[in-house]
């Protein structure tokens, strides 16, 4: 018996310590590790608790020393989990950025957000338009009628494209490009369930930009999410100079994001949770980025914007500049 609980227990501390990094042995993009993982604060909160309960029961349970003992080491593994993946977010950055300062030359600003529909009034993304001036506007969930209120009432000048595979404002995409950009014109964007939007540089000069919004891993849409995923992150393999932004509907720790070719655009705000936005950001996921072909431009500066206009999402600002 003795053995069988101690096999118990090097199997609890094996899973464990993978929940780390699921993605080394295949596992975190695969249900429900792949919903998990999104989590890291929630993992966080939860294996710490967890280990300090354990430790706490095997303390005050003397009398079955063998069981005290198991106890006391699942419990420690737990805290040391808990310890990690709170060291990962720490190491990422949870905070919302700061200021981005002088911006060096040839850089671009790039917003995304996802709008929730654009339910209520659009004042607070104008407002947040017009405070940090971006060169590059991703909205998800945003119908065309709104995406254009949008281009109306804010104080910049920008070219507007959308794309929409159906009625629902879930599956309404728009991508708004200054005109200091020069001249935009829509090209075909993957195909996604909710739809994308790809604005080429008519004279070839300048990013290719991408409004993108892959279908969420709920158990039933895996197989969608990854083919999607995968098809929007090979861009960065083939398109010189692609950004892509929006709502990814992942994380950094899900394969397809963490080794395929793009790069991430978040600097020291890489574990500020963005979705949802009513929850604690160190316990929400991070799944709105900014993410661009690392042999044309690398990230200057990030930062987290709290939801304008009562969205489900907070507002990712991401300055990138030309490769070195």
């Amino acid at each position: 018996m003795k053995a069988v609980g101690w096999g118990v227990v090097a199997v609890l501390g094996i899973a464990a310590v993978l929940t780390l990094d699921p993605a080394i042995v295949g596992l975190s993009e695969v249900t429900p590790v792949a919903q998990a993982i999104a989590l890291r604060g929630v993992l966080a909160a939860a294996a710490l608790v967890l280990g300090l309960v354990l430790v706490l029961i095997a303390v005050l349970a003397r009398r079955t020393e063998g069981r005290a003992r198991r106890t006391l080491v699942v419990g420690v593994v737990a805290l040391l989990v808990g310890a990690g993946h709170a060291g990962v977010l720490i190491e990422r950055g949870s905070g919302a950025g700061g200021a981005f300062g002088a911006a060096p030359e040839g850089a671009i600003d790039v917003l995304t957000l996802n709008t929730l529909g654009a339910r209520g009034n659009l004042s607070g993304l104008v407002a947040l338009i017009d405070e940090v001036a971006p060169h590059v506007v991703a909205l998800q969930e945003t119908p065309a009628d709104d995406a254009q209120r949008v281009v109306d009432q804010v104080a910049g000048e920008y070219q507007l494209f959308t794309a929409s595979t159906g009625p629902d404002p879930v599956q309404a995409t728009a991508l708004l490009v200054s005109t200091d950009l020069g001249e935009y014109a829509q090209s075909e964007a993957p195909a996604t369930r909710f739809g994308g939007v790809w604005a080429r540089p008519v004279d070839g000069e300048g990013p290719e930009l991408l409004s993108v919004h892959p279908v969420p891993p709920v158990p039933s849409n895996v197989p969608t999410w990854r083919e999607e995923l995968g098809a929007l992150t090979e861009l960065c393999d083939r398109v010189e100079g692609v950004v892509l932004a929006g709502d990814f509907n992942a994380t950094m720790d899900h394969a397809t994001m963490r080794d395929g070719a793009c790069a991430d655009g978040s600097v020291d705000t890489g574990g500020h949770g963005t979705w949802p936005a009513g929850s604690s950001p160190l316990i929400g996921a991070p799944i709105d980025h900014v993410l661009m072909d690392p042999g044309s431009w690398r990230p200057v500066a990030s930062r987290v914007f709290d939801a304008p206009s009562g969205g489900d999402h907070r507002a990712v600002l991401v300055r990138i500049a030309p490769a070195l």
